[in-house]
């Protein structure tokens, strides 16, 4: 996800399936470099693939996509639920103003 063209890809397939080709063609980079940041997704289970006759046609996996939402929202809930607690007293003696 830290990858610009990952995040692209995302969200291209958020309107539907497409082919590599097709994706390809909106992008500014090759289809080795495109099958490299699909095969991430989908070790990633993020995307999924699937066959008809020798063509891949990629989705998002809905699976994969709420298991990243759900890590996103207990990666923030945690430190969000932490710094409320220090700015309500438990912490902000350590705070340092700054001198002007």
């Amino acid at each position: 996800m830290a990858d610009d063209s990952r995040r692209q890809v995302l969200l291209m397939l958020i309107d539907g399936e497409m082919t590599p080709g097709g994706m390809a063609a909106k992008f500014d980079f090759t289809l080795p470099a495109l099958s490299t940041h699909l095969r991430i997704l989908k070790d990633a289970g993020l995307v999924v693939e699937r066959r008809e006759g020798k063509r891949r046609i990629y989705s998002l996996n809905a699976n994969g996509m709420d298991e990243l939402f759900r890590f996103v929202d207990a990666f923030w809930a945690y430190p969000l639920h932490n710094l409320k607690h220090y700015f309500k007293g438990k912490g902000n003696a350590g705070i340092r103003k700054s001198k002007s």
